[in-house]
């Protein structure tokens, strides 16, 4: 069950990187939030997951703009 969750955030993580620069999903992902932030661990944000997931897996970031691998 884990294995599918995770080739499905990699599959969406696949489809927002083909998107275009200025789209809006794409902006999302790439976005940084300035200031201070509270004490404690930080969460897991969407982005890091697929990336760990990626690395978990052995492919490349490039992998994910090439359809016929996604």
């Amino acid at each position: 069950m884990e294995n599918l969750a995770k080739a499905s955030n990699l599959r969406w993580y696949g489809h927002v990187l083909r998107r275009e620069e200025d789209d809006a999903l794409r902006k999302v992902l790439s976005f940084k939030m300035e200031g201070l932030r509270k004490r404690g661990r930080r969460r897991k944000t969407f982005r890091r997951q697929a990336e760990a997931d990626i690395r978990g897996v052995g492919l490349r970031k490039e992998d994910a703009l090439d359809q016929a691998r996604s």
